[in-house]
């Protein structure tokens, strides 16, 4: 197992790389911020504050040819809010306000036997927060009459389409043993990107069972690669893995083809380290489906960045031989 200062250091490396992200996240929540602070300021101002507001705006030319007072009536509705929805509106302001000091990108970490999924739930849930005080201000500005939301957590099950798409990026470390990788599925999907970094033995190919057309997906032991994650417009999970780990890069951008979208770059060779819960086949078979996905047509060229020995004869039978070595017949005739 890696030590914890190589762990820490990837980490740190993983949250550099999706930094961008996070900027992207954190400037639309100061935008939104901006627009409704004016709002929130409007509220409360009396007749004179916005008198001398709207003088000011208006500027020396309007002097003696606009009355001030008259003009901010025109624009000026403030609405009547009762004690709770404003305790409820400060709330939600101060949230988004605490969004916009956060800049760096959120770490969770898998205590060793716990749920990768539980783990990612509850950080999402965490950064859901923002995405209700928006709601909250929303409903407020609209003087809609239903119940008003609260600020609280907000699963990723329950982010709307646009709130998936301007999700802000997750890092997460996890030991090989509990990377299960079939439950993240469900977060694939608008813009969230995670990044795992795994630690000690793990399965091989874990995440190739992630791999849909629209989804960015790597396995990768060089954290510098992982730039290509951050500049894709879509769903996306990395993982930096351990050395017995595969290496290959799904990128959506590549083609219409699985074999055009997928490159492998490292192949291990069994036998494989056994993972408590994952039988032998499961390894074998993940590994099976990568190299079958990345397997062109016949005549057709692999992948840029794929080694030629990625889908050749050789690789398959000395999978096909460890296989047979493995296999139990005891008992047939």
């Amino acid at each position: 197992m890696p030590s914890e200062l190589a762990a820490g250091t990837l980490v740190q490396q993983a949250q550099e790389a999706l930094a961008p992200v996070r900027h992207r996240f954190r400037a639309a929540v100061e935008s939104a911020l901006a627009r409704v602070e004016a709002w929130w300021t409007e509220q409360g101002a009396g007749d004179k504050d916005r008198d001398a507001r709207v003088s000011a705006e208006l500027g020396v030319f309007a002097r003696g040819h606009l009355d001030p007072h008259r003009f901010a009536a025109l624009f000026a509705h403030p609405q009547l809010l009762t004690p709770d929805v404003r305790k409820e509106m400060k709330r939600a302001l101060e949230e988004l306000r605490d969004v916009t000091v956060a800049s760096e990108v959120v770490i969770a970490t898998v205590e060793s036997g716990g749920s990768l999924a539980g783990t990612i739930d509850e950080a999402l849930a965490e950064s859901g927060r923002a995405f209700a005080a928006v709601r909250v201000i929303d409903r407020v500005r609209a003087g809609s009459g239903s119940e008003l939301p609260t600020v609280t957590h907000l699963p990723f099950q329950s982010w709307t389409r646009a709130e998936r798409r301007s999700a802000p990026p997750l890092v997460v470390a996890v030991d090989g043993s509990d990377l299960h990788a079939a439950s993240l599925a469900e977060y694939a999907d608008g813009g969230l990107k995670i990044v795992l970094v795994v630690q000690g033995a793990c399965p091989p190919a874990a995440l190739v069972r992630l791999v849909t057309p629209g989804t960015f997906v790597m396995q990768t032991q060089d954290a510098s690669t992982l730039d290509r994650l951050a500049g894709f417009d879509g769903p996306g999970i990395a993982a930096i893995m351990p050395e017995s780990a595969a290496c290959f890069t799904h990128d959506p951008r590549g083609g219409a083809e699985p074999w055009q979208r997928l490159s492998i770059e490292r192949l291990p060779a069994p036998p494989f380290a056994r993972i408590p819960g994952v039988s032998v086949w499961q390894l074998t078979e993940d590994l099976r489906q990568l190299q079958a996905l990345a397997a062109a047509p016949e005549g057709r060229a692999m992948p840029s960045g794929a080694p030629a020995s990625a889908g050749s004869a050789e690789s398959v039978d000395r999978l096909a031989a460890w296989l047979l070595n493995q296999a139990d017949f005891t008992g047939l005739s």
